[in-house]
């Protein structure tokens, strides 16, 4: 059993430290999926081992795939856009919102008269399919829900995708876009996906996009607001080598920024599709050094001040910005935040308790979060089991004294080794993988 509650040490020096970036979840996953559906054996090169693709990888394995770790890659047998029946006739997608809206997409290729119902955490229950649900049966698929409209658990009946035109919401979130897009090349005929509204997190379907054609289907587009699948197209087995996560990589900047130390994190693609890539840009505003390389990036914290930036793109950099804002002179505001009430705990309500709980006066008005500096004091602060709240507040631990992180656990989704990682910081250079 994980702790109840875990503290976190400030480190008895300046930092100056070095680590690898960890593994990407967001190519991790995809990579799964799409060499799942792939003819042939696919290699994946340094994924992601954790708890959101281990659920992925276990709901697929039911379905026919065949997953083989050999030392830091996966081996991955696909089943050819042909899933099998599940074994228990039910895909339990954890936590990860991604996983089970990949597999509500990904069910309808099954046989026909297959049924499947995903389902996932109490917390996972609360978060929106109604636009994904739409779009499958627009499509042509089969689904039903069984409990609350719009909500998991959701039933999926085999049978294939039909094909033909769909509509999505591009303001809830871009897994309901990638998924589509992820199980286009099944259908029996073309699909056109249309992107209703303004896409927000944007970079996470070019990271989509990418993962398909490394696998030898293209997607034609207009922009963000439309998308065309050619009906034919088959996913081929290959090497797919796992990017670094900027994403991660973010919260060990956000260290070198509240301590007024150094970190380099190496092994980041500086042209990497993710949109988390910009952090250090934007702690440079803030009034930290920046010095970009072709082997890694390093910060160096500085005199803090207030930054206002639209988060639209990069929503996952909320919590690492909050904190950093935290310590920084006069009130920082963020932009386009209202999506972020659907991730893994309502994030927004999270952060400014955090932030409370510190001390620091944050508020949320309609789309934007407020954040006033000031002397951030310690003090126990729930993750509500959303791992970006528990390791942004463990992060602020290296620079508010006494503070403790309560329902730990869940960092073990994305990475389990991040505290141990942190702590590290403080002892000079470190390796993570």
């Amino acid at each position: 059993m994980p702790p109840a509650e875990t503290a976190i040490t400030p480190p008895p020096g300046p930092l100056d430290a070095e680590i690898e970036a960890p593994p990407s979840k967001a190519f991790t996953q995809r990579a799964i999926f799409v060499a799942a559906l792939a003819e042939g054996e696919s290699r994946i090169v340094r994924p992601l081992f954790a708890e959101d693709p281990g659920h992925a990888m276990e709901a697929l394995t039911a379905l026919g795939v065949t997953f083989e770790r050999d030392g830091e890659d996966l081996v991955v047998q696909g089943f050819g856009g042909r899933p099998g029946p599940g074994r228990s006739g039910l895909c339990f997608a954890g936590q990860s919102g991604l996983t089970a809206r990949f597999l509500t997409s990904l069910l309808t290729l099954c046989p026909r008269g297959e049924k499947c119902i995903v389902d996932g955490h109490p917390r996972l229950r609360q978060r929106p399919f109604g636009p994904l649900f739409d779009a499958v049966r627009a499509l042509g698929g089969r689904t039903r829900w069984l409990d609350n409209r719009g909500f998991l658990p959701i039933e999926v009946r085999g049978g294939g995708l039909k094909g033909g035109r769909a509509e999505v919401a591009g303001d809830v979130h871009t897994e309901f876009l990638s998924s589509i897009l992820l199980t286009a090349p099944y259908a029996a005929e073309d699909v056109t996906v249309v992107c209703e509204g303004r896409l927000r997190s944007a970079p996470y379907v070019d990271v989509t996009l990418e993962v398909m054609r490394a696998f030898d289907v293209e997607v034609e587009r207009d922009g963000y607001a439309e998308f065309r699948v050619q009906a034919g197209q088959r996913y081929r087995g290959t090497t797919f080598t796992v990017e670094r996560d900027h994403g991660m990589a973010a919260y060990f900047f956000a260290a070198a920024a509240i301590t007024g130390g150094r970190v380099k994190v190496t092994s980041l693609r500086p042209d990497s599709r993710q949109g988390e890539k910009l952090f250090p840009a934007f702690l440079g505003r803030m009034g930290c050094a920046v010095w970009p390389g072709p082997d890694g990036t390093l910060v160096e914290g500085g005199v803090l001040t207030a930054i206002e930036v639209d988060v639209r793109d990069v929503g996952e950099l909320v919590l690492p910005l909050a904190v950093v804002a935290a310590f920084a002179r006069g009130t920082s505001r963020f932009l386009s935040v209202g999506h972020l009430a659907h991730r893994e705990s309502e994030r927004l309500a999270a952060v400014v308790d955090g932030l409370n709980v510190l001390g620091i006066h944050a508020g949320r008005q309609g789309d934007v979060l407020a954040v006033t500096g000031g002397h951030p004091f310690g003090g126990v602060v729930d993750s509500h089991g959303d791992f970006r709240v528990a390791m942004a507040f463990a992060v602020a631990g290296l620079a508010a004294r006494g503070m403790r992180i309560r329902n730990p656990g869940c960092m073990t989704r994305v990475f389990p080794g991040f505290l141990e990682t942190l702590k590290g910081l403080t002892h000079g250079k470190e390796e993570s993988s």
